[in-house]
C-alpha cells in the first residue's frame, strides 16, 4: 500500500501546493482521494497515470479545493489521445455526490462518460467491498457541508483519511489501530480561524485515542510555526509523525517509515 500526497494544500492558496489530492495504490486499486486544483498536474509529475485510476473518493463535494479538478479529469477520460476511458470508475461519497457529479454533466457535456461506466455510491456510513479490501464510510464533522472519512484495508495494511472535519468520535473509530491516519491540521490549537477543522492538539488526541501506529498532517493553513504544531501534537501522541509536502510518498504498513519526496524537495 503505497500513499502519494498529489496535493497538501487549502482554500488559502500557497504557490508551492497543489489542494487536496492524494492517491492510494493498494494491490490492484488506484484510487484518488479528492481531486482539487492543481492535483492532476502534481498526478502526471508523480508519474502516475490518471487513466489507472479505478475509485474517485470524494470526502466533501461543497468545496471546490477538494473537487475542482473533477470535471478535467472526467474530460480527460473521456478525450485522451490514444483513446477514451473503458474501464469502470467507482465514485464514493457523502449525500450530494451525485447531485454534483450531474451538475457538471450539464455544465460541461462533455464530461459525460463516452465508453464507461460511472458508478456512484452516496453514503454517511457504511463499508465498500472491493476485490481483495474493504473500503469505510464514516460521518465527518465539517460544519453545515456533508462530509465523509475513509478508510481502506487491504491484506492486513490499512489508512485513514480524515478529509476536513472537526474532531468528532466517528474520526477516532475510523482510525482504530490503523497503519497511517492522514489528518486534517488546519491550525494550532488557540489560533484556529474555522471551527470545522482539526487543530494539532486534537490531531495529537484523535492519534493517542485511536491508538495509530502512524500519523500524517495535511491541510495546514498558513497560521503558526511547524514547532507550534508538532509540539501540541506531542502532547498526547508519540509515534511517528510527518508534515506532508506534495509529491510525498510514503509506504503503508505496519512499520510505515520515512516519506520519500519525488523531485525537488519542498
Amino acid at each position: 500500500m503505497k500513499l502519494t500526497v498529489l496535493g497538501c494544500g487549502t482554500v488559502s492558496l500557497t504557490p508551492d501546493q497543489a489542494c487536496a489530492g492524494y492517491h492510494l495504490t493498494a494491490g490492484r486499486h488506484r484510487l484518488l482521494m479528492d481531486c482539487g486544483g492543481g492535483v492532476l498536474l502534481r498526478l502526471m509529475q508523480a508519474e502516475l497515470d490518471y487513466m489507472d485510476v479505478d475509485g474517485l473518493l470524494l470526502s466533501h463535494v461543497r468545496h471546490p479545493d477538494h473537487v475542482s479538478d473533477v470535471p478535467l479529469l472526467l474530460f480527460a477520460w473521456n478525450y485522451r489521445v490514444g483513446g477514451p476511458r473503458e474501464a469502470p470508475l467507482l465514485v464514493v461519497g457523502p449525500p450530494g455526490t451525485k447531485e454534483f457529479i450531474e451538475a457538471v454533466h450539464d455544465l460541461f457535456p462533455a464530461t459525460n462518460p463516452k465508453s464507461y461506466q460511472l458508478i456512484i455510491r452516496e453514503m454517511f456510513a457504511g463499508d465498500v467491498p472491493l476485490p481483495g479490501a474493504r473500503l469505510r464510510v464514516r460521518p465527518m464533522r465539517h460544519g453545515r457541508v456533508p462530509a465523509v472519512g475513509f478508510r481502506l484495508d487491504e491484506r492486513g495494511r490499512s489508512m485513514a483519511y480524515s478529509g476536513d472535519t472537526a474532531y468528532c468520535p466517528a474520526l477516532v473509530e475510523l482510525c482504530r489501530d490503523v497503519d497511517l491516519a492522514l489528518l486534517d491540521c488546519s491550525f494550532p490549537a488557540g489560533r484556529a480561524v474555522y471551527d470545522s477543522h482539526l487543530t494539532a492538539r486534537e490531531v495529537g488526541r484523535v492519534a493517542a485515542e485511536s491508538g495509530a501506529a502512524a500519523v500524517m498532517i495535511t491541510h495546514r493553513y498558513p497560521v503558526g510555526s511547524d514547532a507550534e504544531v508538532d509540539n501540541q501534537i506531542r502532547e498526547t501522541y508519540n509515534g511517528p509523525l510527518h508534515l506532508a509536502r506534495d509529491l510525498m510518498s510514503i509506504t503503508v504498513g505496519p512499520a510505515t517509515g520515512r516519506p520519500e519526496v519525488h523531485g525537488e524537495d519542498r
